[in-house]
């Protein structure tokens, strides 16, 4: 068992329908190969519906928040929208509007939960808050919001935007402290930072009650991946090389290197690295542009900062009916990751999570589910 230190994650999801069921059944082929726990998938049994305008979740990854009484908060078909949906999947309200107003949200790239149920919404270049009341606060400009940064964002523990970013003057890559006035108020380089990985978009994750952060992927290609641990002030803590088959399948006469890669901290200790790998269609040719793939792999890793084991590793087959993801976590469980899928016979978003099930009595804490 390889033992890794560290921490990553987003989330993934899809899976295909079947019709003669009473509740929507959420089933992607799902491949583990490695780790001290099972990756499970459950489904929920709920859809989230269209609103009283006929709108519907925006699966988008990333674009999804869910707070401490179990609602979601999703983005939807309606530009600059962001509506909110009951434990149950109905639709409860919806706030904003398109435009760049202290009110308003132009396109809303990344929704994630403060504190005191808060939701920070990034939108463009700006950085604004829904209070639970759903009134709409606007917090800031940021122009770095602007780029592919914006996914890897994380909120410090005394609320500021961490970013990882390229330094606007010194023209250097590293991790950004931003303030409430959208102020560069630290930044911590990356000395050795590639820049075309950096350009794409690494992400950060904190470590649960701490400003010491994860970042990563800062390297990867066809066989590893690097991630780092830091502290505040930017000295390298710890460093994980994971080497990874991307693509378990020997029959493919094709190089496996993903297109994007994320990390994501759960709400708990546990990390993962979600990437997205492409493979062309071999009746075309294995070497097609990327407008021709027609299967998209998602393998996913999912890590224990604290111990340094890997929990999980698996890949998921989306199914090409399958369209989009979106990534959170359901409330109560650390390290679920909620997954969902929009199916054109059903008028919502379906709900599912995977879940971490331990193999051994031994892991039961670790992948914090009993088995």
């Amino acid at each position: 068992m390889p033992r890794l230190g560290a921490a990553l994650a987003l989330v993934l999801s899809l899976l295909a329908c079947d019709p003669d069921a009473s509740q929507p059944a959420i089933q992607p082929d799902l491949v583990e190969t490695d780790g001290l726990c099972r990756l499970v998938f459950e489904p929920t049994g709920l859809t989230l519906e269209s609103d009283l305008e006929g709108s519907i979740p925006d699966p988008v990854a990333n674009a999804a928040a869910l707070d401490g009484e179990g609602r979601f908060y999703t983005r939807t078909s309606a530009p600059g929208v962001v509506a909110r949906w009951t434990p149950e999947g109905e639709f409860d309200a919806a706030v904003g509007a398109p435009g760049e107003g202290p009110q308003e949200f132009d396109p809303i790239v990344r929704m994630y939960l403060g504190a005191g149920d808060t939701i920070h919404v990034l939108h463009r270049a700006r950085w604004s808050m829904i209070a639970p009341d759903l009134s709409v606060h606007f917090v800031a400009r940021v122009d770095a919001l602007a780029g592919p940064a914006v996914q890897g964002s994380e909120i410090s523990v005394d609320g500021r935007l961490m970013l990882p970013m390229l330094h606007p003057e010194q023209g250097v890559y590293g991790v950004g402290i931003i303030d409430r006035e959208g102020e560069l108020a630290h930044f911590v380089e990356a000395p050795d930072a590639d820049p075309m990985i950096w350009e794409m978009g690494v992400g950060i994750a904190r470590i649960e009650g701490s400003n010491e952060f994860w970042v990563g992927p800062t390297q990867h290609d066809q066989d590893h991946y690097v991630l780092e641990r830091w502290s505040p002030e930017g000295e390298r803590l710890e460093r994980i090389e994971r080497r990874i088959d991307w693509i378990p399948d020997e029959a493919l006469p094709i190089p496996r290197q993903p297109v994007s890669m994320w990390l994501h901290r759960h709400p708990g200790s546990a990390i993962s690295v979600s990437a997205m790998v492409p493979i062309p269609s071999l009746d075309q040719g294995a070497f097609e542009n990327m407008p021709s793939m027609t299967r998209t792999f998602h393998r996913l890793e999912v890590l224990d900062p604290g111990s340094g084991e890997l929990l999980v590793s698996a890949w998921v087959d989306l199914h090409p009916e399958a369209v989009g993801t979106v990534g959170t976590r359901l409330r109560g469980t650390a390290k679920s990751l909620l997954g969902t899928r929009r199916d054109d016979g059903v008028e919502g978003l379906e709900v599912g999570r995977f879940e971490l099930h331990p193999r051994t009595p031994e892991a039961a804490e670790l992948c914090g589910v009993s088995s």
